[in-house]
């Protein structure tokens, strides 16, 4: 799970994506899951 949040991030970071609002929506919920683990 922890390898397919970090692939979703740098998707995120790199911007590799063909829906913006989708990414972002994964982006908000990989920065949840990666601060609630902390």
């Amino acid at each position: 799970v922890v390898e397919q949040l970090m692939i979703v991030r740098e998707d995120c970071l790199e911007g590799n994506y063909d829906s913006v609002s989708k990414l972002t929506d994964l982006c908000m919920e990989w920065q949840q899951i990666f601060q609630s683990k902390e």
